[in-house]
């Protein structure tokens, strides 16, 4: 598992990484993905924590900038509900991973 979530941090951000521990993981039978081909997938969804050991930013297409925000902040931006919820865990949860 470590490997893939280094290499998908890397290729999202362009930072190398070292995972500190897992923070949650989140499956619901009612989420489900509908591929281009139809299939309908079920996804199982695991955040950890991870610390930046290398690497820069690059801005592109699709991130134009980068920040860090307060909780405050968060609550008000246009985004999906599924990042909030893990959000939320992270930073008003239990020290041990949330599974939801």
């Amino acid at each position: 598992m470590d490997a893939i979530c280094i290499r998908d941090v890397l290729e999202a951000t362009g930072f190398q990484v070292r995972i500190v521990r897992l923070l949650g993981v989140y499956s619901c039978p009612h989420r489900l993905e509908e591929s281009t081909d139809g299939n309908r997938d079920h996804i199982v969804g695991l955040n950890v924590g991870a610390e930046a050991i290398g690497g820069t930013f690059p801005l592109s297409d699709e991130t134009t900038v980068v920040g860090y925000f307060s909780w405050d902040d968060v609550t008000r931006m246009d985004v999906m509900e599924t990042p909030v919820e893990r959000l939320r865990d992270v930073c008003f949860g239990q020290p041990a991973p949330v599974v939801r």
